[in-house]
């Protein structure tokens, strides 16, 4: 809905900072991250792409400062239990890349280090993940079977 942001900078919380653009003062809640890395931009203008969350009795926007991180952000929502505030606090504590390097090696001990993660919630995270393996394997073979019988991998698509 609102995909970005350019406005000056004119407050820094803890959790959130205010972006003024055309007169409007919009709070987007940040990770402490990409916080850091915008103290010294206070009435300097300043791009923050964002995710809208609207819900029965509340609408919010969360801000990232690169496309990427969004991203992930939104497949992080994807996972069950985690909301956006969660998401939000993970990406505080490590990079998207850190995040998916613990994944792909099985670093169970580093995800739970994270905030908000422990042993329940990358038990869910290894499930989804086996889940998505499991299928797209299940796709190759299937690939494979029609291949001889004169189709190819487009068509199964």
């Amino acid at each position: 809905m609102i995909n970005f942001i350019r406005g000056t900078l004119i407050s820094i919380e803890d959790d959130l900072i205010v972006v003024e653009n055309n007169g409007i003062g919009y709070e987007i809640f940040l990770s402490t991250k990409d916080i850091e890395k915008i103290l010294d931009k206070i009435n300097s203008e300043i791009l923050v792409y964002t995710y809208f969350i609207h819900k029965e009795d509340n609408m919010a926007l969360f801000g990232f400062l690169n496309k990427e991180t969004k991203k992930f952000f939104k497949e992080l929502l994807k996972v069950d239990g985690i909301g956006p505030k969660l998401a939000t606090k993970i990406l505080g504590s490590a990079t998207p890349e850190e995040i998916s390097k613990y994944i792909e090696e099985e670093n169970i001990d580093m995800l739970k280090r994270i905030p908000g993660i422990g042993q329940k919630m990358v038990g869910k995270r290894w499930s989804k993940v086996k889940d998505l393996e499991l299928e797209e394997e299940k796709n190759k073979h299937r690939c494979n079977n029609f291949k001889g019988m004169g189709r190819n991998e487009g068509n199964m698509k």
